[in-house]
């Protein structure tokens, strides 16, 4: 059976992302492989917010004037040009995530906050065969744990914050699936809000980062 593509340019807001950047975001924020831009839509006129990918997306005409076409590892912006870089699910398609990370330090003034698959793989997860969706995504070329995304944000020149696993995943869509039901249909849905449906609470899809440039940030 062929692995599925999933359009990981085109995914709606996801809470925990908009939380931190809500929080930790200076007043002008670069969105570093920003996709279909959502973040920069969803903020603009709140900030001075501006993104960039490798390609245009069709979205980008709600709001021409605040993307445009450039790669990470090599930003076409002076020195502390932004307060904040932003780049979720990005670092882990790029061939030199570190020149990437570079580039982001170059150009802000204040902080990063990204976010990264997270590879953190458990004995238990080893032992059942088990593994997260995105090992099977093959536009992937890096996969980060807690430790590997902390050292490569060290050796470019950050202070982490925060580094923390989110998206914490759901047997929601394989058990409505079991049932003989759309694993995204209503059933599915009805148990991702089920709170005592977590019997997988201690695995979690994402890792968020937030780093600063100088010194320590503030809680």
């Amino acid at each position: 059976m062929p692995i599925p593509d999933i359009n990981y340019a085109s995914r709606p807001l996801n809470p925990e992302r908009m939380e931190a950047l809500l929080r930790y975001a200076g007043r002008s924020i670069l969105d570093v492989g920003c996709g279909s831009g959502v973040y920069v839509l969803a903020l603009k006129g709140r900030f001075d917010i501006y993104g960039m990918d490798h390609h245009r997306y069709e979205e980008w005409q709600k709001a021409p004037e605040l993307f445009q076409i450039a790669t990470g590892e090599k930003l076409p912006f002076t020195d502390n040009s932004f307060d904040t870089v932003v780049s979720f699910e990005t670092l882990e398609h790029l061939k030199e995530p570190l020149l990437a990370l570079k580039e982001y330090h170059r150009v802000c003034r204040k902080n990063v906050i990204l976010s990264v698959p997270n590879c953190d793989v458990t004995k238990g997860m080893l032992k059942s065969n088990l593994v997260f969706s995105h090992w099977l995504d093959r536009t992937h070329v890096h996969y980060f744990d807690k430790n590997s995304i902390a050292s490569l944000m060290t050796q470019a020149g950050f202070s982490i914050f925060r580094n923390e696993a989110i998206n914490r995943i759901s047997l929601a869509p394989l058990v409505a699936e079991k049932m003989g039901m759309a694993p995204e249909g209503i059933v599915a849905r009805a148990l991702r809000k089920t709170s005592t449906f977590s019997p997988f609470r201690r695995y979690y899809l994402t890792r968020l980062v937030v780093a600063e440039k100088y010194g320590v940030l503030s809680a």
